[in-house]
């Protein structure tokens, strides 16, 4: 796994994606490693395969913060405001200090039209305090 992190963390995302597809192979019920793969094909474009990878994490571990908020990202990429912000608000039931998921959340909302919410999440974003 750290090999495949490696990678995708020095930006190698073509190499990332079969990296982390091998650790899958060899450990089927790594949750991270999903989520990890579905990082890195939403970042290669690669929306629908994301989704799968980001669902499948969720499905071996419904508490990967990390999967949820891929999986928001990656819907919202794909057009689905309303299943971007839903799996937001669910990366911030679980972790409700995750910046990154509320501003997803505001960015969903605001292509939703819920400027009011939107603007609340972005507050939070910027201003723990407000959580």
């Amino acid at each position: 796994m750290k090999e495949a992190l490696d990678l995708l963390n020095s930006g190698k995302i073509e190499q990332a994606v079969p990296a982390f597809e091998y650790v899958i192979r060899i450990d089927p019920r790594n949750s991270r490693a999903y989520s990890y793969l579905g990082y890195a094909l939403q970042v290669s474009g690669r929306l629908e395969e994301a989704i799968a990878a980001d669902r499948r994490a969720i499905e071996l571990d419904g508490m990967n913060v990390m999967a949820h908020w891929n999986l928001g990202d990656a819907l919202y990429g794909k057009g689905d405001y309303e299943g971007s912000a839903s799996s937001h608000r669910r990366a911030l039931e679980i972790s409700p200090n995750y910046t990154n998921a509320y501003y997803g959340l505001g960015n969903a909302l605001t292509k939703l039209g819920r400027a009011d919410e939107a603007k609340l999440a972005y507050e939070k974003a910027r201003d723990p305090s407000k959580r």
